[in-house]
């Protein structure tokens, strides 16, 4: 500054580097902003947890380093400005910023889980009963002839099944065996009385 041609002093404008500088540098960036000088922490936007883990040492291991641990998480580490004993960093949060994707991706998986585990339930529940009904309709067949004592009717195959239509038929073979056995016992009874 100068009064009539007499320089009288000189005018500095400067910004203050406290934490109002340091939550505008965190609006501008989107992450928190740390304002550090000679390994103390002027100003920052960083968690309570975080800012009490910046030690002097790691203050000084920021200039060097693109990640560092805080409190238990991860941040990304950025020198945005410095200038004489004043540096300014940005940290973001890397497990703050994969959270939120790896709980939805989370969620996607169980729920996933839960439509396959649900779908094979029910493809069982059909498997099973496509293979339940031939062998039902094949019981209550045999159980009606039972009754009825009617063992000359050969039972029809389902066709749904090529192992209970086997079956099936294997039992119709066994039926005409017994009944043509049946009738030669009285042929046999009688020879058997008259002798040879």
């Amino acid at each position: 500054l100068a009064l009539q041609d007499v320089e009288i002093g000189f005018l500095s404008v400067a910004t203050a580097l406290d934490k109002g500088y340091a939550k505008r540098m965190s609006d501008l960036s989107g992450a928190s902003t740390l304002v550090a000088s000679e390994g103390r922490v002027i100003a920052t936007t960083l968690p309570d947890a975080a800012a009490a883990a910046l030690s002097e040492q790691v203050i000084q291991q920021l200039p060097g380093t693109s990640t560092v641990r805080l409190a238990g998480d991860e941040y990304a580490v950025r020198q945005v400005v410095r200038t004489g004993q004043v540096t300014v960093y940005t940290l973001d949060s890397i497990d703050g910023a994969v959270d939120p994707v790896m709980r939805n991706a989370l969620k996607a998986i169980i729920w996933l889980g839960v439509v396959v585990f649900s779908l094979a339930g029910l493809a069982s529940l059909w498997t099973a009963r496509s293979l339940a009904r031939p062998i039902d309709t094949l019981s209550k067949s045999l159980s009606e002839m039972t009754e009825s004592r009617n063992f000359e009717t050969p039972l029809l195959a389902t066709g749904s099944s090529l192992e209970v239509d086997a079956l099936t038929r294997s039992f119709n073979s066994m039926m005409a065996t017994v009944a043509g056995a049946e009738g030669q016992s009285p042929r046999n009874h009688v020879a058997a009385i008259r002798g040879p």
